[in-house]
């Protein structure tokens, strides 16, 4: 909405932008608005003809346009999905078992890359962030990415995300959203699997493959919840206070984090004790 000073009078444009892309620009001579519509792509919009046009070939180039007074140029904010994110993995020589710490560019898919996940034949998952924010799969095999099609991209998918493989299986699975989802690792084709209500994150598969380890937030309390890998039953671990991303090494030990904090904990099943690990 445009507000006319010297008539003391708003005026409408028709112009809908989304919470993403609030900000607006005049140009020089303050005849037309610059702003991003609500598909990404940077428009125009003309006062006295109050005609929108698209000004840019290029979906979600940014947000918040602020036109460079005296140059056809524009600045735009960066938008998060690639902004301070990584788009490339790499392989390190690992010098701690005699390597000599060279380096070698594995992926560059021109996308923020979180999550990644090694799976069987010295492969990988993993997941991609798009410049709209929206979520891809992603699966490294046999020295090629490629992209799992068949996952239902969604709009509300948000970091934090994970991603844990079932070992000798073709699944994995995707903790996004503060639930979890069944991914196959050769399609992306999902399925929901925790129940609904339930806030749960970071979901690690259990030594043993029979259950699923998570982080949950009760009150903005954080907690370890243990579930069935069918999705049931649900049970709380109480002596696992405050726990988040809860990692099962096998033999009845159980390594944990508490929130908040970067400490790594170590809990005896047998005993049912836990102590600090690693002081970070």
């Amino acid at each position: 909405i445009l507000y006319d000073i010297m008539a003391n009078k708003f005026i409408e444009t028709g112009v809908k932008l989304s919470q993403f892309r609030l900000k607006v620009s005049f140009s020089d001579d303050s005849k037309s608005v610059y702003f991003v519509d609500s598909a990404g792509y940077l428009s125009k919009f003309n006062v006295a003809s109050s005609m929108t046009t698209r000004i840019s070939q290029q979906q979600y180039v940014g947000y918040w346009p602020l036109k460079i007074p005296g140059k056809q140029q524009f600045l735009l904010q960066q938008d998060w999905g690639l902004s301070s994110l990584t788009t490339e993995i790499v392989s390190v020589n690992n010098p701690v078992v005699g390597g000599d710490a060279a380096k070698q560019v594995v992926v560059n898919n021109g996308l923020a890359i979180r999550a990644i996940e090694g799976v069987d034949d010295n492969g990988f998952i993993f997941a991609s962030v798009k410049p709209n924010r929206q979520l891809e799969l992603w699966r490294y095999k046999e020295g090629k990415a490629f992209k799992l099609e068949e996952f239902v991209e969604k709009a509300d998918y948000r970091y934090p995300l994970s991603l844990h493989w079932q070992q000798g299986s073709e699944q994995a699975l995707l903790s996004v959203d503060g639930s979890c989802r069944s991914i196959n690792i050769n399609t992306g084709k999902d399925s929901p699997l925790c129940p609904k209500g339930e806030s749960l994150y970071a979901g690690t598969y259990s030594a043993d493959l029979q259950s699923i380890y998570f982080a949950a937030f009760d009150n903005n309390q954080s907690k370890a919840v243990k579930m069935g890998r069918t999705g049931y039953p649900l049970e709380a671990m109480p002596l696992l206070k405050n726990a988040n991303m809860v990692r099962d090494g096998g033999k009845g030990i159980l390594y944990y984090r508490i929130e908040p904090g970067n400490d790594i904990y170590q809990f005896d099943l047998a005993e049912q004790k836990p102590k600090k690990l690693i002081a970070r």
